[in-house]
């Protein structure tokens, strides 16, 4: 039981690490410049959670598999991973920047991704594989100490429930909130001035996914 809480911990503060570094400044202000409306947002928020909640059960399972294996095979393609990630973010960026919304519209530009959520469905099984020290240190400790595969999704259930239920899903919340509420009903401007606000919070939401974008390609090469 004690290592179920402690996985928990792990998972709900693990927003004080690596997390904040790497995932937050990536996923939520794409959120918040492709999403329409608030309750978009929320929605959007939350399905990235979920995904990336299954994803962390999909990896204690193989942890508990196949062990060391799995561990070293992350170390191993990592580079690889932050290749791919990294043309996903820098191509969500430039996206945002051309106005074309999602990055599907950047190859597909009359996709209609409205309510589908399927953009998320990528970036969340893209952040539950990224290759951070806390991940890989959840995931040896599941190799080490699950006995069988109910143990190892124990152990993936408490780490994956801390990361959805931390107050950095909250914090999302209020980050999509910006355009969508303090320009438009708090600021008491004109509706050209709030528009024009918004149209200066995606591009600054686009030039920082470009920049992070490049910053993962870098690791690769």
């Amino acid at each position: 039981m004690s290592a179920v809480v402690e996985l928990f911990l792990i998972g709900f503060t693990a927003f004080l690490g690596p997390c904040a570094v790497y995932c937050l400044p990536i996923i939520y202000p794409y959120i918040g410049a492709t999403r329409n409306n608030w309750i978009n947002a929320i929605e959007g928020i939350i399905f990235f959670s979920f995904t990336r909640f299954f994803v962390h059960l999909f990896l204690g399972l193989l942890a508990t598999v196949f062990g060391r294996f799995l561990i070293i095979s992350f170390s191993k393609f990592s580079k690889f991973f932050y290749l791919f990630f990294g043309l996903i973010v820098l191509i969500s960026g430039i996206s945002i920047l051309l106005r074309r919304r999602h990055f599907f519209a950047f190859f597909l530009p009359k996709m209609n991704l409205r309510g589908k959520n399927r953009d998320l469905l990528v970036f969340g099984v893209l952040m539950a594989l990224y290759p951070c020290a806390p991940r890989l240190g959840v995931l040896a400790y599941i190799a080490m100490e699950a006995k069988n595969i109910v143990t190892g999704l124990i152990y993936a259930f408490a780490f994956g429930l801390g990361e959805f239920i931390s107050p950095i899903l909250m914090f999302g919340i209020l980050f999509t909130l910006i355009p969508k509420y303090l320009f438009r009903e708090t600021v008491k401007v004109s509706r050209n001035l709030t528009d024009k606000l918004c149209i200066v919070f995606n591009y600054f939401c686009a030039f920082l996914l470009i920049f992070l974008g490049l910053r993962l390609l870098s690791k690769f090469f």
